[in-house]
């Protein structure tokens, strides 16, 4: 039997209908089985549960501002804009920094909020704040105050 005889595609065809008749019963049994139904394990706050366990360090990475934003953005369009004497005209790594960086009392005030609320912090790239630590020590009674966005953060 060749890969075209009649017998060959009506095998196929045939195996083809009864995958889908299957498909189609067993998705008609699950679409009728109301969600939340007795089987449904009970809503846990996993946060919660962690900070009950002890949860292992967790390292988040805050993105500073950076300085002269206004200055950043149109100079990343004059970059991308055919007929711009800076089209195509890209900062090396030293130059964003320089011109970009966050100020450094903004890292500064934010290395502080973080330290104070027990947390430890690296610099990363410039603008980059990796902030490491336990949840019980961001979420604790000394948790630092809010650290407000003009110093910097976004």
């Amino acid at each position: 039997m060749d890969d075209h005889s009649p017998a060959r595609t009506g095998v196929l065809t045939a195996r083809a209908w009864l995958g889908a008749a299957l498909f189609f019963a067993v998705a008609g049994v699950q679409a009728g089985t109301p969600y939340p139904h007795a089987r449904t394990p009970a809503p846990q706050d996993v946060g919660a549960l962690e900070l009950m366990r002890g949860s292992p360090p967790l390292t988040v990475t805050v993105a500073l501002k950076p300085r002269d934003a206004d200055k950043l953005q149109a100079l990343a369009t004059a970059m991308h804009t055919d007929g711009s004497p800076q089209f195509h005209r890209f900062l090396t790594p030293e130059e964003y920094h320089q011109r970009f960086d966050p100020d450094p009392g903004a890292v500064a005030a934010a290395v502080a909020h973080f330290n104070q609320a027990g947390l430890s912090t690296r610099l990363d790239a410039g603008n980059l704040l990796r902030v490491t630590g336990s949840a019980q020590a961001a979420a604790g009674p000394a948790r630092a105050p809010a650290l407000p966005t003009s110093q910097g953060i976004g």
